[in-house]
């Protein structure tokens, strides 16, 4: 984990207009909904055109950050190799 922190790309900073601010912290707007719609779709927040989520401009994996500290890492999967191994059945519901 140490080693993917340090050779990511610097954050892409969330849009202000997504953040709410309160005395001792923030919140990205509509957070929880957006959290529960990609778990249920099983996909990122760009698949679900989550409007916080910002296009990283080289691909790969972007990190989005609120203020300086970054909430979430997405990956595109470019660097991932593909096999012929199917993923596991899913099972249970969220």
């Amino acid at each position: 984990m140490l080693e993917a922190v340090r050779r990511a790309p610097d954050p892409i900073r969330i849009p202000d207009a997504a953040i709410t601010k309160f005395d001792d912290r923030v919140t990205v707007d509509g957070i929880a909904h957006w959290v529960e719609r990609t778990a249920r779709a099983g996909a990122l927040f760009s698949e679900v055109h989550a409007p916080f989520v910002q296009t990283s401009p080289v691909g790969g994996t972007e990190d989005l950050a609120v203020d300086v500290r970054i909430v979430a890492v997405r990956d595109d999967g470019s660097a991932v190799t593909p096999t012929t191994a199917s993923p596991p059945p899913r099972t249970g519901s969220l």
